[in-house]
């Protein structure tokens, strides 16, 4: 199945054996002959401050992260013990947002935006506007 793939999603998360295995993998999809730019990195349960950076990442393995889906267990874990999806769980949740816009860009389709915070709207006023 993986050789008619236009696009294979390699999943990792941000631990250094993670990082090894991830790289191995990419090692045998090179050597079966897909190129790179079909091979997309995903980093789960990301954490910005982790010494394990998407810098460090991208060196070892050759191929920068593709996407990052942050770390949000709570969220993860009810939607899991719920039987119901992120998005009718935590709907406003970065996890939920990351996940959906993984999905929308294999298929080509633009990122969902960015909700504006609290003080966006009611500090950001439509301009012209007095």
């Amino acid at each position: 199945a993986m050789d008619v793939a236009n696009k294979v999603v390699l999943v990792a998360t941000q631990d250094v054996a993670a990082v090894r295995g991830a790289g191995m993998r990419i090692d045998i999809l090179k050597r079966l002959g897909f190129p790179g730019d079909k091979i997309f990195l995903l980093i789960n349960r990301y954490d910005r401050r982790s010494k394990v950076t998407l810098e460090r990442i991208s060196d070892a393995l050759g191929i920068p992260p593709s996407f990052t889906v942050p770390n949000d267990f709570r969220s993860v874990s009810s939607a899991l013990v719920r039987g119901l999806t992120l998005e009718e769980v935590s709907p406003d949740a970065k996890v939920t947002r990351a996940v959906a816009n993984v999905g929308r860009a294999l298929f080509d389709l633009p990122p969902i935006p960015k909700k504006k915070g609290l003080f966006a709207g009611l500090f950001g006023g439509k301009k012209g506007k007095k």
